[in-house]
């Protein structure tokens, strides 16, 4: 059977060190959210917004309702917002985007989603440089994430890590070119806008 493959851009962190939910930071006139949300449909998938609960409100106000992904299992961090998307639509593989990866390149997102089509025998698909894996911007494959959820349920996940996922899973590994290095620039804290000059 073939698998559909929808985009995830992952909103509900607690942006405790920026100060401010990164998903709503802006950048010529939009938020993070929706550059990324963008990024993901460019690629011709349906696209959705995990988002925590508490941010429901503001985010409706960005997105459709029927868009938005609510956190509903008791996790925190990027995977409670992967699972709750898994339970949402269970036969469904996942590119994934965190919203504070803002100079991700459309070229970064064709090559992963190629390495997805051409290598069938894994349920993840991660970048890796300099022998570190990029959890957010990765491809999770609906058996993977069945594979979690159950650990989950059984109280048999003793970490809620991306990285321990992708420990857990058979991932495949895909070396990043030098030259998309500087697409995974993660932001923090507020003062790592200002090298890029973003603005609240």
């Amino acid at each position: 059977m073939v698998q559909t493959i929808k985009g995830l851009v992952l909103c509900g962190g607690q942006s405790s060190r920026m100060g401010t939910d990164k998903g709503l930071i802006q950048k010529d006139g939009k938020t993070w959210a929706e550059i990324a949300h963008n990024k993901l449909t460019d690629l011709g998938i349906d696209t959705f917004v995990s988002v925590h609960p508490t941010q429901q409100q503001n985010y409706k106000s960005i997105f459709p309702a029927s868009t938005l992904v609510i956190d509903s299992l008791p996790l925190r961090g990027p995977l409670a917002g992967l699972l709750s998307a898994h339970q949402k639509f269970p036969q469904t593989d996942w590119l994934v985007l965190a919203c504070d990866l803002p100079d991700m390149q459309p070229e970064v997102l064709k090559l992963l989603r190629q390495q997805y089509t051409q290598a069938t025998d894994y349920d993840c698909f991660v970048f890796e440089s300099e022998g570190e894996a990029e959890p957010l911007c990765d491809i999770y494959k609906a058996v993977g994430l069945q594979k979690i959820l159950h650990l989950f349920q059984q109280n048999e996940l003793p970490k809620h890590s991306m990285k321990y996922v992708l420990d857990v899973c058979r991932t495949y590994l895909i070396p990043l070119p030098d030259d998309f290095k500087t697409t995974f620039q993660n932001y923090n804290a507020p003062e790592d806008l200002g090298r890029r000059g973003f603005g609240f």
